[in-house]
């Protein structure tokens, strides 16, 4: 009985000493605060940003334009070539398209009156939307200092762990009211983000919400799968706008010429 005792004993010792070894051997802990996860996740974002030069990939963008009752009533199916070349060029080139059903032109989607102003109005105000939200994706030192940001929860999404964390901005300088991102725990990377603007950001947009869903394209490379804008227009038309865009095939760092994003 005394040996057996001394046995427990022995490995209950050992396996501490196990434990205190492991915690003090240097191995990395994961970060647990929300200061130190948005670090890391900025600190994987500048790492990106050095390896990639340009990329090209195909964007299927789903237009419909809804009355005040949600009901369609249009539906535009648009593909195109969507460019990017470091620091700041970007393309779309036209492919083809169809309004509820039928081929149509480049030329007869510039056509329309009310494309021509309202939706034209919220896709340029979702644009400069987006804009903000990419810097948030990476926790931009810039952006941080505009938000409020705490971990609401942990969750899993398409099977991988994630926190859940909440941003709210406080600067009157940004079209974004809110946003929730879902960093990825094994790669410390933002996979997704939902956000909201601020009411009535323009002239002719009530509200404006925004989903945008990242994977890895490439080793360690995170790039836009997919987008789903919904846009509320003003009193004025009191339509709503849904658009959904999906993004593949992507080609990184294909040696883009800059000749390509001059204006014809």
């Amino acid at each position: 009985m005394k040996q057996y005792n001394r046995t427990i004993l022995t490995a209950a010792f050992i396996l501490s000493l196990l434990c205190l070894t492991l915690r003090t051997s240097g191995l990395a802990s994961p970060p647990t605060k929300v200061e130190d996860i948005t670090a890391k996740v900025w600190e994987k974002a500048r790492t990106q940003q050095t390896k990639v030069n340009d990329y090209v990939c195909t964007l299927l963008s789903n237009k419909q334009e809804k009355d005040n009752t949600g009901k369609a009533e249009s539906v535009t199916r648009i593909e195109m070539k969507s460019y990017f070349k470091k620091p700041d060029k970007q393309l779309k080139e036209f492919v083809k398209a169809t309004k509820d059903g039928k081929m149509v032109s480049k030329k007869d989607l510039q056509s329309w009156v009310f494309a021509a102003l309202f939706v034209k109005s919220s896709e340029e105000l979702a644009e400069e939307i987006q804009k903000e939200m990419k810097s948030i994706i990476t926790f931009s030192p810039d952006y941080k200092d505009k938000l409020d940001m705490k971990i609401l929860r942990e969750e899993k999404i398409e099977g991988g762990n994630t926190w859940v964390i909440g941003t709210v901005s406080r600067s009157k300088d940004l079209k974004l009211k809110e946003a929730t991102l879902w960093i990825g725990q094994d790669k410390l990377r933002t996979i997704k983000i939902e956000a909201e603007s601020v009411e009535n950001p323009s002239t002719f947009v009530k509200l404006v919400k925004i989903t945008i869903s990242l994977s890895e394209v490439a080793p360690e490379i995170f790039l836009p799968k997919a987008t789903k804008i919904e846009t509320s227009l003003s009193k004025v038309s009191s339509k709503q706008v849904e658009t959904m865009n999906e993004y593949s095939n992507y080609k990184i760092n294909s040696g883009l010429a800059d000749s390509l994003f001059l204006k014809p």
